[in-house]
């Protein structure tokens, strides 16, 4: 079993004072509070969508779920890039609103609330896809709150076309309900068809 020591409050002070010569403003990748395209995007690249943003060569990602560009914090690319080198895992969300809603936002195996085979969830690439075909707007009502991707025809009862483009359209969250709520098309009629 490993020793542990008790570091005494003057070295503690000592390691602070240390580290305050390349935190914050005087560590060489910071600019304005800005993470630097030049300073991550070499590692992000192959796994996600990077892109140079206007402010001082500032780094911008696209969100995993929405698809909208962000200036991510560099926690999160920290976590990212410690993640891809793991297992994969720790995407980019532009706010907690997206983490929620995706599908894929930790899990393990399977979709949220889904077993194996019956998950219907829109594939996150298909659902940007659609989403920026619709000009990020509901297709029935105009609305630009949280949008969903609804397959027009069911996964269950046309499974080739689950990945088609112009099978899929772009709906608010109420209007998604409503969707659903169509003879035919109700979560537990799909549900049992599986």
């Amino acid at each position: 079993m490993k020793k542990r020591y008790k570091l005494s409050e003057e070295t503690k002070q000592k390691m602070r004072d240390n580290h305050k010569d390349v935190s914050g403003e005087n560590n060489p990748n910071y600019k304005n509070g800005l993470i630097l395209y030049s300073t991550y995007a070499h590692q992000l690249e192959p796994y996600e969508q990077c892109r140079i943003g206007e402010d001082f060569n500032s780094l911008e990602i696209k969100c995993t779920y929405c698809g909208k560009w962000y200036m991510p914090t560099r926690i999160e690319v920290s976590n990212r890039i410690i993640g891809i080198n793991r297992n994969g895992k720790n995407r980019f969300y532009c706010s907690d609103s997206c983490k929620q809603e995706c599908p894929i936002y930790g899990q393990i195996k399977y979709y949220k609330g889904q077993e194996g085979h019956s998950s219907r969830e829109v594939q996150p690439e298909l659902r940007q896809l659609v989403l920026a075909r619709d000009n990020y707007t509901c297709q029935k009502c105009g609305s630009d709150g949280p949008l969903h991707c609804h397959h027009i025809d069911p996964v269950v009862s046309n499974p080739i076309e689950s990945a088609d483009i112009d099978n899929c359209i772009t709906l608010c969250v109420d209007c998604h309900k409503e969707a659903h709520q169509i003879s035919g098309c109700g979560y537990a009629e799909l549900r049992n068809c599986a």
